[in-house]
């Protein structure tokens, strides 16, 4: 995944926080949003200096808090 793939990811990420003002954080939502917020920012470093993506853990992660629901 590119960075500019990982816009896509605001999608979900709304609708949990969205739910989560609704109904209240859940188990690990509020560190599983914040580790997908950050990710983007960490795959670039990582992308950068180590020629490794982590970007698609973003996407899994949000996936994961998406199904909890």
């Amino acid at each position: 995944m590119l960075s500019y793939d990982l816009v896509m990811l605001l999608v979900p990420m709304a609708w949990l926080l969205t739910e989560a003002k609704r109904d209240g954080f859940r188990t690990w939502e509020k560190s599983g949003i914040a580790l997908a917020w950050l990710l983007p920012l960490l795959s670039f470093v990582t992308g950068t200096a180590a020629r490794v993506s982590i970007a698609a853990l973003a996407a899994a992660v949000l996936l994961a808090l998406v199904a909890q629901r």
